[in-house]
């Protein structure tokens, strides 16, 4: 894996990482707006219930003093004990839903009336416990206080109708802007789920994309290593393994149906002429230009490989006769020869060919290609730039003696037929190595 595609990879999980957080902390706050919108709706239903509360209580009271009175004018005086016990908890429930209001904390516009309440709530109180005492002891008296009593009551009762006119208005407030932040919170909540939907549907997309790509890279890797296992380096023929290998496979198949095949053994006249004047470069590069010549000669069913060095193997399959392996030599001998232009240096070199055909010569793979390099040999012995067949009774020879310069040229120097020098005219666009 690459390090871009590892850098990609981390770089979304940590972007994944941190959207998922946001949108879950995003989902959060709608829900917590919800909560605390609920909270506040229920707090001031509740802080109205106890002004309610307090407003009922108030009646209670009064409607204690005026029993209290008729009870006292009417001269019974059965029920004075549950007078006085019913007021005393009136005016305490009354008190305590006042003392205990939450709707300061909703609407703070309410702190002046509360204030006043606060002042005529001990008047209220001693008004109404003193008129009943007063109706309850003395009728007459108690006729006289109830103004007092009445007055304090309808002063309260103002600043209480006062009261319940703002908190209605602000109860309306607060459940419309809870009824909007609770869609708010169940947008955001909403937006949350389809942010991680579609988050998760992008990281799925992304991934499977990389795992595409991952899965094309590892693929032409394994094909790169593959070819480069099978493929020569320099000018991507195939190498001395693989021709050996598509050469067994083609012989048996030339057995089965009787079919026949050549080997051709190539090697270039002279190149190592240009290695030691124009340098490896132009060596390398005179072998690709080789190369390429060789796959325009070749057919479709033929296959070409570079031995090593400057030695390439042609296998010419299905063969139709041993007249048509030669004239494909001559032709491949004829394209070689033909001057190659390398950057400034234009060169001309020379390449021989040696034959072996299966089954006439050998049905074997050590074998042809043996027989192939002895004919190879046998056709720079006598002249280069030519074709050979690989001839038994004149090769068996040159094949012992082949053997032996081959292993002379694996711990010695290179063989003579490389000993000649050609001229070198120069090192310019137009000068040329001659055969």
């Amino acid at each position: 894996m690459s390090s871009s595609i590892r850098t990609v990879i981390v770089s979304l999980g940590a972007s994944s990482v941190l959207i998922a957080l946001c949108l879950a902390c995003f989902g959060l706050l709608g829900m917590q707006q919800q909560l605390d919108a609920r909270q506040r709706v229920v707090v001031l239903e509740q802080a109205m219930k106890n002004h309610d509360s307090a407003d009922t209580f108030m009646d209670s009271a009064r409607t204690d003093v005026l029993r209290a009175l008729q009870n006292a004018l009417g001269t019974n005086r059965e029920g004075s004990t549950a007078i006085r016990a019913e007021l005393r908890h009136h005016i305490e429930m009354f008190t305590t839903a006042i003392d205990g209001n939450q709707l300061l904390q909703m609407a703070p516009e309410l702190h002046r009336s509360y204030e006043q309440i606060g002042v005529l709530l001990p008047a209220f109180v001693t008004a109404s416990q003193t008129a009943v005492e007063l109706a309850l002891t003395d009728a007459a008296a108690g006729a006289a206080n109830f103004e007092v009593f009445r007055h304090s009551f309808t002063a309260l009762e103002v600043l209480m109708d006062e009261v319940r006119a703002v908190v209605h208005d602000r109860v309306q407030e607060v459940r419309e802007g809870a009824e909007r932040t609770a869609r708010l919170g169940r947008w955001m909540i909403l937006g949350s789920l389809a942010g991680g939907i579609l988050l998760l549907t992008v990281i799925t997309l992304v991934a499977v994309r990389l795992a595409q790509r991952i899965t094309s890279a590892l693929a032409l890797s394994r094909e790169q290593a593959e070819h480069l296992a099978l493929h020569d380096n320099l000018t991507g023929l195939a190498n001395r393994g693989y021709f050996a290998e598509r050469l067994q496979q083609s012989l048996a198949l030339a057995q089965r149906n009787d079919a026949a095949l050549a080997i051709l053994c190539v090697d270039l006249d002279r190149f190592k002429q240009v290695n030691d004047t124009l340098g490896h470069p132009v060596g390398d590069a005179l072998l690709c230009a080789v190369s390429d010549r060789l796959r325009r000669c070749i057919r479709g069913s033929d296959m070409v490989a570079r031995l090593g060095g400057d030695e390439f193997a042609i296998m010419q399959s299905p063969l139709a006769s041993p007249d048509e392996a030669k004239s494909f030599a001559e032709r491949v001998v004829a394209a070689l020869s033909e001057p190659y232009d390398l950057g400034e240096h234009r060169v001309v070199i020379g390449a021989s060919v040696g034959i072996a055909v299966a089954p006439c010569d050998s049905s074997k793979l050590d074998g042809l290609l043996k027989m192939a390099d002895v004919a190879l040999y046998r056709a720079k012995s006598e002249g280069r730039g030519r074709a050979c067949f690989f001839r038994t009774e004149v090769d068996e020879k040159r094949g012992a003696q082949r053997t032996k310069e081959l292993d002379l040229r694996r711990t010695g120097p290179r063989d003579s037929r490389n000993s000649y020098h050609p001229s070198i005219t120069g090192v310019n666009s137009h000068d040329m190595i001659a055969i």
